[in-house]
């Protein structure tokens, strides 16, 4: 949750419209805590707002960070679409192997969905060298969405 002292501040918060406004302030001119309005105390200038629920992509690249990759090879990501979504994802997975000396790579894919909805799988294809395998390594992946909304995920998207 956050509190915001200053009602100006909120619409930072809501512009992708993925926060929830708990105290209902948003729809009446100011409050500080459930059904009161601004006349009730002269400094009622705040709001409480809830993070969302699901994972939201828009149009500026996300990550998770880095992941721990133990397989000897990616071959894409799972998505849990939440609601149905029509636009284009672009994906970008920074790899890396912790060999000497490191080594990092990228591959990318971009996927243009049409009322996609539900678990979604996506290739993204890459396959380890024999000899990096002892190392550690990581990938990192990179989603950005274009659509007439952010592309609403149940879920973390996840590699296999």
């Amino acid at each position: 949750m956050i509190l915001c002292p200053d009602m100006a501040r909120t619409k930072e918060f809501r512009a992708g419209g993925s926060f929830f406004d708990i105290w209902g302030c948003l729809e009446k001119t100011s409050c500080t805590r459930p059904g009161q309005r601004r006349g009730d105390r002269a400094d009622a200038h705040s709001c409480a707002l809830r993070a969302p629920m699901n994972y939201f992509v828009g149009d500026r690249p996300t990550t998770r960070g880095q992941q721990i990759v133990r397989a000897g090879k990616i071959d894409g990501i799972s998505l849990a679409v939440a609601q149905p979504a029509t636009g284009t994802l672009y994906l970008q997975c920074v790899v890396r192997v912790f060999g000497t000396p490191p080594t990092e790579a990228t591959i990318e894919n971009t996927v243009t969905m049409s009322g996609t909805h539900g678990a979604t799988r996506v290739p993204l294809q890459w396959k380890f060298d024999p000899k990096d395998v002892q190392f550690a390594r990581t990938a990192e992946l990179w989603l950005g969405w274009q659509g007439d909304r952010e592309l609403e995920l149940a879920e973390e998207p996840n590699l296999f």
